[in-house]
C-alpha cells in the first residue's frame, strides 16, 4: 500500500513537472524556440516559416551593421514593431513583452531594424477574411541580430500577447 502511494505521488509530481515546462504544446499555434539563439551578423539573412505550413513567411537580414531588416516572403503576411508616438514616420513604439498584438499596431510589408530597444515584432496573415497573429522575439546589439523564438496563433481572430504562447 505504502508502494501505490509513492507512486501516486511521484507520478503527480512529473505531470505537474511537465504540464510547467516552457515547450507546453499549444493546440492553437505553432511556437519554435531556438536553443541556441540563432545571431545573424553582417551579410547574414534566415527565412522563417512561423505558421508551420512549409512555406517561408519572414525574412530577416543583416546588411551590415547599421543595416538590418525584416521583411515579408508571404504577400498574406505584415509585421510590426509598434504603433506611432509623436509626429514623423520614424517615430515607432516597441512592442515589450505581454503587450497585445492586434489590429491597433501599425503594419507594414518591412521595416528597417535600427534600435536596440525591439524586444518582439507582431506578425498579421490575412488570407479568404481571415486574421491571425503572432510574434517573433529579437535581440539587436551591436550590429547583430538574434531570434530567441516565435509564436504564431492559428485561431482564427484572436489576438495574441507578446512572448506568451497562447
Amino acid at each position: 500500500m505504502k508502494n501505490i502511494r509513492y507512486f501516486t505521488l511521484i507520478l503527480f509530481i512529473m505531470s505537474t513537472l511537465i504540464s510547467c515546462t516552457k515547450d507546453k504544446a499549444d493546440t492553437n499555434g505553432y511556437y519554435v524556440d531556438y536553443n541556441p539563439d540563432i545571431v545573424l551578423s553582417a551579410g547574414d539573412s534566415l527565412s522563417l516559416d512561423v505558421d508551420n505550413n512549409s512555406t517561408d513567411d519572414v525574412l530577416v537580414y543583416v546588411v551590415d551593421p547599421s543595416n538590418i531588416y525584416l521583411t515579408m516572403l508571404n504577400t498574406e503576411y505584415t509585421v510590426s514593431i509598434g504603433n506611432f508616438i509623436g509626429s514623423g514616420s520614424s517615430n515607432l513604439d516597441t512592442i515589450a513583452y505581454n503587450e497585445i498584438i492586434d489590429n491597433s499596431l501599425y503594419w507594414s510589408m518591412g521595416y528597417s531594424l535600427f534600435t536596440s530597444q525591439i524586444n518582439y515584432i507582431g506578425l498579421k496573415k490575412e488570407v479568404n477574411n481571415t486574421t491571425t497573429f503572432g510574434w517573433v522575439k529579437v535581440n539587436i546589439s551591436n550590429g547583430n541580430i538574434s531570434i530567441d523564438d516565435h509564436y504564431f496563433r492559428t485561431e482564427d481572430g484572436t489576438d495574441v500577447r507578446a512572448g506568451i504562447k497562447n
